[in-house]
C-alpha cells in the first residue's frame, strides 16, 4: 500500500498521524515497565515547582515526573535508601482514619506534593507488594476527603517520609 493511501485511512479513521505514533510510544512503554518488575515503594503526588510524582524503588531508584511527563531518574544513596525502606516498613500495616468533611473552607490549598503511597510488606517472606496504599494526603480544612495513621507516632512518621520524597525530589532540581 502507498504512503497516500495509509494516510487517507488514518485520515478516514480520524486519527491523526502523530495520535498513532503516541499510542505505539505508549505501547512500548508499558511493555518496557512490564520488563522492570522492581517493586515501587512508595509514591508521593500531588503538584510542586514542576513536579507531578515522585517514586522510590526497592533497588533504589528515584523517579521523578514532571508536569510535561517528562521522566528523571536517580539513584539514592544506601544509605538514603535504608533509611526510606525501614519508613515505609513501619507505614506499611498501620491503621488508617479517613474522615469526609461535610463543609470545607473557601481557600485555596497550595500546590504541593501530599499524597503518600507505601507499598506492602511481607515481613516472613521479606518481600514488598505490589499494591500501594494511601497513607497520608493534605488534611487542611479546604481538602473534604482526609487520609492519616490513626497513631500519632505513625502520623509524624508518614509526615517524616513525606518530606524526605520531597526534599530529595527538590534536590534534583537544582
Amino acid at each position: 500500500m502507498s504512503t497516500t493511501g495509509t494516510k487517507k485511512i488514518i485520515s478516514f479513521l480520524g486519527l491523526s498521524l502523530s495520535t498513532v505514533v503516541a499510542s505505539l510510544m505508549f505501547t512500548s512503554l508499558v511493555f518496557a515497565r512490564s520488563i522492570d518488575r522492581t517493586p515501587v515503594i512508595a509514591t508521593l503526588t500531588g503538584f510542586e515547582h514542576n513536579i507531578q510524582s515522585v517514586a522510590i524503588l526497592a533497588d533504589g531508584r528515584l523517579q521523578i515526573v514532571d508536569v510535561g511527563g517528562q521522566l528523571k531518574v536517580t539513584q539514592l544513596t544506601p544509605a538514603a535508601l535504608e533509611s526510606l525502606k525501614s519508613m515505609v516498613q513501619d507505614l506499611a500495616g498501620v491503621e488508617l482514619e479517613k474522615v469526609h468533611s461535610q463543609i470545607v473552607c473557601m481557600m485555596m490549598p497550595m500546590p504541593e506534593l501530599s499524597d503518600l503511597q507505601v507499598a506492602t510488606y511481607d515481613w516472613q517472606k521479606n518481600s514488598w507488594g505490589r499494591e500501594l496504599t494511601l497513607v497520608l494526603n493534605q488534611i487542611n480544612c479546604a481538602v473534604a476527603d482526609k487520609t492519616f495513621p490513626k497513631q500519632q507516632w505513625a502520623k509524624e512518621r508518614a509526615e517524616s517520609l513525606r518530606a524526605a520524597i520531597k526534599i530529595l525530589a527538590l534536590n534534583e532540581l537544582k
